[in-house]
């Protein structure tokens, strides 16, 4: 700092101090300081932010000023400066160019797209040459977000971040950070397992102390930048959702909304057509082009390939349609079951080889509705803790004690089982009128399958009842695909309540509950489904053409399609693992999740494969934990090793540009989500407008 500076500094400091601050005449003065700031690479927060302040009183901006104190603001990232000036501006300053020009530029940094950046500054210069360093400022919160995200990073790719520069150039700032050039053209930047300290992250990261921080960012968001679409109509009204949700979904969720809920127009089959979207307004609303891209779809539950109909499957479709019309109303507490509602039945349990099955509209609603029609308050429910919502929805509904125990921990399981019996004994003199063991068979986020043999021998020592969700295991694990039955091969009747849908392997709709004749005809009487509409006779058509097309490709020692499903399966895992990708559940799993942990993370990768004509499913919270972030691969029958190979590279690429190795680690096969730029990737998310 020269002495112009300094002394402009310290004059400045005098007048921010007690009531000068708000004295209008040293406005000439403090906007001259903003300009000492810009030509000597000089930076003074306190004072830009009094300009602003004085700005706002009066109502009148000085453009050229405001610019100047924006884009300084950005030469000092990660910290929120920006944000904290942006906030002291109105509506119709921040659609003035280049103001509006600056919050783009501030918007890309913040989503960590430096490539479009430095594209949108070079072909703007005359908006920063008045920044004394600002390329080098950027370049140095570009180093930030490195060196707390990668491992090892291409040279080249590094070189584009950097806003493309010289090797010459490239080989300072490596230098500069301490990072080292090594084979392979690759820089290994730093080794994020001692950073992470794994072993003892728990005493290092308070996972509960980083939701408050981003809700308390999330909340300064919704302050600054409070949209007048959102409560425009609304003024009057007491808002339908929690503080949290609120800021959560309008402030995080938001950003990323791009890469969810993508709209399609085609059969969701090995292939899919996705249909474009932009939004001009950060994600508030989204408006659909004329471009359609096909894409490998990797995102949908077709496991078998059964959702792309064959001719003859048409014909009988069409035909229960005309004899029993699109939907069938009311109830089934009015007017009962169709006899193709009864085949379907009937074929379900033949299938599994239980007693009796019986089905409704929706999987949800099976769950949800039906659970509390075999429990009671008095009941006690060993819940994992990573159980389908449907089932924690059910369960909550029949006010029965509810405990959770590590997932797919057994040992965790029956501990729980004793310490509950033996402080119900001790309290009330009188055991549980009912307990019931409540998991699922393949967990959709994970990837994980039980242990079905040891859960049934707990169930079995402690009298316990046992309820599965086979929701991803119907149709697609264990011998000739009926599912955990046949994975392990034990005997029916030794799962009480074994609950399944026709939406994932069998690509129609609904769910079903299979059981012993009592149990089925004591649901059938007593479900709170009855109140609700039937599955409409077309699905229920292509469920029983499903199921009747799976049991054609037994044979003595397996099934042809599911044998095909795990064969790919299999190979597309062994791919990913090559690479060192972080995937993740059990290898029969037709699920494949690639667990990154951070929400940033996911959504470059869904933008990254959606550019590459790859459709996957990208998961955040609250669908897992907010820090659990992942990938969700959903591989299909009706698949080929020729598409598997296309999706490989693709992986390829993404590893090359972003080493998520680095970010998270996961302990043996189950996931512990700690990640050591969580922090930097959620806020970066939370403060965009």
């Amino acid at each position: 700092m020269n002495r112009e500076a300094e002394s402009m500094r310290q004059m400045v400091a005098q007048f921010l101090y007690g009531i000068e601050r708000y004295n209008p005449e040293n406005l000439a003065t403090l906007e001259r300081y903003v300009q000492v700031q810009s030509q000597e690479n000089a930076y003074d927060l306190e004072a830009n932010i009094a300009v602003l302040k004085f700005y706002q009183f009066n109502q009148r901006y000085n453009i050229e000023v405001t610019s100047q104190i924006l884009l300084k603001a950005l030469t000092n990232l990660p910290h929120t400066d920006f944000a904290l000036c942006k906030c002291l501006l109105n509506e119709q300053t921040c659609k003035e160019s280049p103001i509006d020009q600056i919050c783009y530029l501030a918007d890309l940094l913040e989503s960590s797209d430096f490539p479009t950046f430095w594209n949108r500054v070079y072909s703007v210069p005359d908006l920063y040459i008045k920044i004394s360093g600002f390329q080098d400022s950027i370049r140095k919160f570009v180093c930030h977000v490195v060196g707390i995200t990668f491992q090892t990073i291409n040279k080249y790719l590094l070189s584009e971040l950097l806003g493309n520069i010289d090797d010459s150039a490239l080989k300072v700032w490596v230098k500069k950070y301490g990072w080292k050039e090594i084979e392979n053209n690759l820089i290994f930047v730093s080794n994020q397992d001692e950073n992470i300290k794994t072993k003892n992250i728990t005493e290092e990261i308070s996972f509960d102390k980083l939701v408050d921080v981003i809700l308390l960012f999330g909340v300064l968001n919704a302050l600054i930048f409070n949209p007048k679409s959102a409560a425009k109509n609304y003024k009057k009204f007491k808002g339908l959702f929690d503080k949290f949700e609120e800021v959560y979904f309008n402030y995080v969720y938001r950003r990323v909304s791009d890469c969810s809920h993508s709209p399609i127009s085609s059969i969701p089959g090995s292939k899919v057509f996705l249909i474009d979207r932009k939004t001009e307004d950060y994600g508030w609303t989204f408006k659909l082009s004329q471009r359609e891209k096909e894409c490998i779809n990797l995102g949908s539950f077709n496991y078998l390939g059964f959702s792309e109909t064959v001719e003859n499957e048409v014909q009988e479709i069409w035909a229960s349609i005309d004899k029993y019309g699109v939907e069938i109303n009311p109830s089934f507490a009015v007017t009962g079951q169709t006899s193709l509602h009864l085949e379907l039945e009937k074929l379900t349990a033949e299938f599994l080889g239980i007693e009796d099955a019986v089905v409704y509209s929706t999987g949800f609603s099976t769950n949800a509705l039906n659970l509390p029609v075999i429990l009671s308050k008095d009941c006690l429910v060993l819940s994992d803790q990573k159980n389908h919502a449907s089932m924690i929805l059910g369960i909550r509904l029949a006010g029965s004690k509810v405990v959770k125990y590590a997932h797919r921990n057994l040992e965790d399981l029956e501990k729980k089982l004793i310490e509950n019996i033996k402080a119900n004994q001790e309290n009330n003199y009188q055991l549980f009128s009912k307990i019931l063991i409540a998991t699922e068979s393949i967990y959709s986020m994970d990837g994980t399958i039980i242990n079905l043999e040891k859960m049934i021998a707990l169930k079995k020592k402690y009298k316990a009842y046992l309820f599965i969700d086979d929701a991803h295991g119907v149709g697609v694990i264990g011998s000739n695909c009926r599912g955990i039955i046949g994975k392990f091969n034990i005997l029916p009747s030794d799962i009480d309540i074994l609950m399944g849908t026709y939406s994932k392997a069998f690509a129609s709709n609904g769910g079903f509950i299979a059981g012993s004749k009592d149990l089925i005809n004591h649901i059938r009487k007593h479900s709170y489904s009855l109140y609700g509409s039937l599955m409409p006779a077309a699905t229920v058509q292509k469920a029983i053409l499903s199921i009747n097309k799976l049991m054609s490709y037994d044979v003595p020692k397996g099934n042809i399609i599911g044998d095909r499903l795990r064969a790919l399966t299999k190979y597309f895992r062994k791919r990913l693992k090559s690479m060192g990708l972080n995937i993740v559940g059990d290898e029969d799993s037709q699920i494949v999740p690639w667990v990154l942990g951070s929400i940033s993370a996911v959504a470059f990768v869904i933008r990254e494969l959606k550019k590459r004509n790859v459709a996957a499913a990208g998961v955040i919270y609250p669908a897992t934990s907010l820090t659990a972030a992942r990938i969700r691969f959903n591989v299909s029958a009706s698949h080929t090793e020729e598409d598997i190979d296309k999706v490989v590279p693709v992986k390829s690429i993404l590893r090359m540009k972003v080493d998520l190795n680095g970010i998270l680690r996961n302990s043996d096969r189950e996931f512990k989500a700690e990640s050591i730029d969580i922090n930097s990737s959620a806020i970066a998310i939370v403060l965009a407008p």
